[in-house]
């Protein structure tokens, strides 16, 4: 059974185009290996920083057996994007922030 798994792409400090171009391969990655995916604009806080931080949020539904590919395709994502901390949400509900090393 697939349930729905998500990143969160803070929007960086970069070229709008730049950004949205990144997302666009992102989901050609999720459509290539999930089927398709489903993306829109949601905003974020930290308790550490009160800015409000625009993002893009993707779901794509993923079964559990292929969390590992899920992962994979995210931190591509971190990478195109080039953030230092990606949130993920897992198809077993769990939540990750991956660290770019």
């Amino acid at each position: 059974m697939k349930k729905i798994a998500f990143m969160i792409l803070p929007r960086q400090d970069k070229f709008e185009d730049t950004f949205l171009q990144s997302v666009r391969i992102v989901c050609d990655q999720l459509l290539l290996h999930f089927d398709g995916c489903t993306y829109y604009e949601v905003k974020g806080r930290s308790v550490t920083d009160p800015r409000t931080l625009s993002c893009v949020k993707i779901e794509v539904a993923v079964a559990e057996k292929d969390t590992k590919k899920f992962l994979s395709v995210c931190e591509f994502a971190q990478l195109a994007i080039g953030c230092k901390q990606l949130m993920v949400q897992l198809p077993s509900g769990e939540i990750q922030f991956l660290e770019a090393y």
